[in-house]
């Protein structure tokens, strides 16, 4: 009924969901530090960069690798501190960006030096100014050396992520969540820390979670609107729902639980002739209704009618859903 993914829409569809890495493995530092390498990490060295997520720019997508290119400008100040991405304060601007990246490459020009960090599928460039005078304590300032569970460990995690920046994205009734909660649902959106927050809805506190883009186009020639809604609501937003109250317990101080995902859609006859539109879907469940059904006391079909669903800013009605 589907039609096979082709290049550009798997390439949007790991922009929008962010796939995970390879599992990491250590790297050899002997023998990579060859002559003329400008930084005192070895090529091959796993770091986690501690630079959020969000201040680091999306450039462009490799087509024939299939890989997805950041990069940022990391500069001195005249108080001697970093600037990163323009921010001073720029530890706190966000969650980092959790990713695990291999040291690959270093090079200098008059203007910059670049030194560039590869996954399979994920490349960022940090160009440091001449005005860093010294790359090699820049980069540390910036870049966890070692593996991802080994900073999630850290002191360095434990104070300035989840210490300082885990309050500045649950705030007010979502303050009071466990840590562990917290985590487990930043882990839900990607650490993507903007998909979360809330929002009041006729009169209720809706803990809102943004899903970002479904994980396929949908051809328009087989499927309309109201069956690429049911198709997203069975596949992927229900059981989002699910997971996402299960995680937080029920909180009390949280009246519902909104989940927003937009489905890409195109005539794929002109393709080549046509960009993708896309559907905004947003699912409003009160918690009672939502409890009942992660209790599978509910099916799929009697959840939605209990829920208000919105496509594209209108109240939709409600689809047929297939049995689960």
């Amino acid at each position: 009924m589907r039609r096979k993914l082709s290049m550009t829409a798997f390439l949007v569809a790991l922009l929008l969901a962010q796939l995970p890495a390879a599992p990491p493995t250590r790297a050899s530092a002997a023998g990579t530090q060859g002559q003329g390498w400008l930084l005192d990490v070895p090529k091959g060295t796993r770091v986690v960069l501690k630079i959020p997520g969000r201040i680091i720019g999306f450039e462009k997508v490799e087509f024939w690798s299939g890989s997805l290119n950041y990069g940022t400008v990391i500069e001195q100040s005249a108080a001697g501190g970093l600037i990163v991405g323009g921010l001073t304060e720029w530890r706190t601007a966000g969650w980092t960006l959790m990713r695990q990246l291999t040291v690959e490459k270093v090079s200098r020009n008059s203007r910059l030096t670049e030194v560039e960090l590869r996954d399979p599928l994920f490349n960022v460039k940090l160009r440091f100014d001449t005005t860093v005078k010294d790359l090699s304590a820049a980069f540390r300032e910036v870049a966890f050396v070692g593996l991802l569970s080994e900073f999630e460990a850290s002191e360095y995690y434990q104070r300035e992520v989840i210490g300082k920046v885990l309050p500045l994205i649950f705030t007010g009734k979502l303050a009071s969540i466990p840590t562990k909660a917290k985590l487990r649902l930043l882990g839900e959106v990607r650490y993507v820390d903007s998909a979360i927050r809330t929002e009041k809805y006729k009169g209720d506190t809706y803990l809102v979670l943004n899903a970002g883009g479904d994980v396929q186009i949908y051809n328009t020639i087989q499927m309309d609107q109201s069956a690429r809604v049911a198709h997203a609501l069975n596949q992927r937003v229900l059981s989002y729902m699910k997971r996402v109250a299960k995680i937080i317990n029920f909180h009390t101080e949280v009246d519902g639980i909104k989940v927003e995902v937009d489905l890409p859609y195109k005539n794929f006859v002109t393709e080549y002739h046509n960009q993708p539109s896309y559907d905004h879907l947003e699912l409003y469940a009160p918690m009672d209704v939502i409890r009942q059904f992660a209790d599978d006391e509910l099916t799929n079909q009697e959840f939605v009618e209990e829920a208000v669903l919105l496509v594209n800013g209108n109240r939709s009605r409600i689809p047929t859903l297939e049995s689960r």
